[in-house]
């Protein structure tokens, strides 16, 4: 099939307005209702990254409010931070180094740096595939998006990490203030900067228009006292020669001397306002539980906005203090989440991709840092979102020369193929200075070692190798209906049992109809 008809029916799965004919055969086919396996795919797929090839035998039993309910009881427990180490060298130590030697030094650290940021990315997305937690760890991705970030230390990130793995189902309003106090944000949006004789807007804007109220609901007053409100706020590092056990680590300070004590008039309060009091103001604004609701719903139900729901929903989250869990409960366990417009319309990003086939598919990555690499060349890359705005939905992510890679995917991970396409260049860090193989360390073709996967196909095997081409489509596929089943029949049907169940596999992941959750 030719690639511009691929990319087209892919787009067109969804039904984007005007395309669907409500009279035909396979209108009244879509109108059938969904099964307890289907609804269960469904929600595992929003609510996590897919389903894992140990839970397919008991899906088709299973409500979807049993599932539900596994979903958060997997997730209470707060998983232990993933470790990362920043490299660190004592001031000191490089004072005692000859002038030749410094500067091959400074670079060594950085280029260090890099692959320990690269392995912390690897990691996550490893835990996105194992990880029992699927709830947890989904909102954590969410809340990186929402919150976006990009620094170059790696223990500003692994910290910000664990803060949206730590808070990403409590109360929003915790969450909101560790990250807001958080060095990575300080250190982004610029406001270690930010001191009473020159105040700097970056983060007093972007927390009212990209993390609270959104676009239009404030004034331009608002943020320049909002910043003088902010000013102070600043991170420490611990000094690297001080020889504690902490030597390096960052954490939160409030600078007096630097603080705007005057009085403030923000969203129509006055007072002589902290940082914390424009959190709590903004808190108060039923239009941030309204964005923030919104801004859930278009991500986990419907990009098309259902502006009722949205309202109800925003009444129920500001009622609650903002308790996360409980939005996300609403949503989960309403009759309107499985109604059709709402399932299989979304086209997965390259995390969701990556991290789905990783569940479905029992593997082992040898090397963390490969699966960075694959990120960077889908173009999804987590810890490096594109700007404070965070990554794109839908159709963003399907282009020409993007859509045959994912489906080249599965086997990639498997190790059965070479991935022969070079990343991209990082321009938002090397400004297109260097090379996509200096800046990556590595050569821009690429060999199945990348990963050193293992895959436990005997597992596969055993789960889906006794079941017809139809049944295994069921687990693979929302709507199996709609894909080319037939080609892939043929193309296995002349294999061995064993190769017969892994091709199978493979092949139903790399059909366009995959790419739809």
């Amino acid at each position: 099939m030719p690639q511009e008809v691929l990319i087209i029916n892919l787009k067109y799965t969804a039904f984007p307005a005007g395309t669907f004919k409500p009279n035909t055969p396979f209108a009244r086919l879509w109108r059938m209702a969904l099964s307890n396996l289907q609804k269960n795919l469904h929600l595992l797929w929003r609510a996590g990254f897919g389903p894992s090839l140990d839970l397919l035998p008991t899906l088709a039993a299973r409500t979807p409010a049993q599932t539900w309910q596994q979903l958060m009881a997997d997730s209470r427990v707060v998983p232990a931070k993933i470790q990362a180490y920043q490299p660190l060298l004592y001031r000191a130590q490089m004072q005692d180094l000859p002038d030749t030697a410094k500067e091959a030094t400074r670079k060594e650290l950085i280029r260090e740096g890099k692959l320990e940021l690269q392995r912390l990315s690897g990691v996550w997305l490893e835990t996105l595939m194992q990880s029992k937690a699927q709830l947890r760890e989904r909102m954590a991705f969410f809340w990186h998006s929402h919150f976006a970030t990009r620094v170059t230390r790696v223990d500003f990130n692994r910290d910000l990490l664990h803060i949206f793995r730590e808070k990403g189902m409590g109360k929003f309003g915790d969450l909101l203030l560790e990250v807001s106090k958080s060095s990575a944000m300080l250190n982004f949006l610029n406001n270690q900067q930010n001191r009473k004789q020159n105040p700097n807007e970056n983060f007093a804007r972007e927390v009212m228009e990209l993390f609270t109220l959104g676009r239009g609901n404030y004034t331009e007053k608002d943020v320049k006292e909002g910043a003088r409100a902010f000013t102070g706020w600043s991170y420490t590092i611990i000094p690297e020669s001080s020889n504690a056990p902490n030597a390096g680590e960052t954490y939160f300070v409030f600078r007096q001397q630097a603080h705007d004590d005057g009085v403030k008039t923000f969203l129509g309060q006055t007072g002589n306002f902290n940082g914390e009091d424009i959190i709590r103001i903004l808190l108060q604004q039923r239009q941030t539980a309204r964005f923030i609701s919104g801004k859930i719903y278009r991500y986990f139900v419907n990009e098309t906005p259902d502006n009722k729901r949205i309202e109800s929903l925003s009444q129920m989250f500001y009622d609650s203090g903002y308790d996360i869990g409980a939005l996300l409960q609403e949503i989960f366990t309403a009759p309107w989440f499985f109604e059709e417009k709402n399932v299989g319309n979304r086209i997965k990003s390259p995390v969701d991709l990556l991290a789905g086939i990783g569940r479905m598919l029992p593997l082992k990555v040898g090397n963390p840092s490969g699966l960075f690499i694959l990120q960077n060349v889908l173009g999804q890359t987590l810890l490096q979102p594109p700007n404070v705005a965070g990554w794109p939905m839908g159709n963003a992510w399907i282009d020409s020369s993007s859509l045959l890679l994912r489906m080249q995917l599965p086997y990639i991970l498997a190790g059965k193929e070479a991935l022969t396409v070079a990343p991209k260049p990082n321009d938002d860090i090397q400004m297109g200075k260097m090379s996509p193989a200096q800046n990556l360390d590595i050569k821009p073709a690429f060999a199945p070692r990348l990963l050193q996967s293992q895959v436990e196909w005997a597992a596969v095997e055993k789960s889906l190798g006794g079941l017809s081409l139809s049944q295994d489509a069921s687990y693979l596929l929302l709507f199996p209906e709609k894909a080319p089943l037939s080609a892939v029949g043929q193309a296995v049907k002349n294999l061995d049992a064993t190769s017969r169940a892994t091709q199978t596999v493979l092949r139903l992941m790399s059909l366009p109809e995959y790419q739809l959750s």
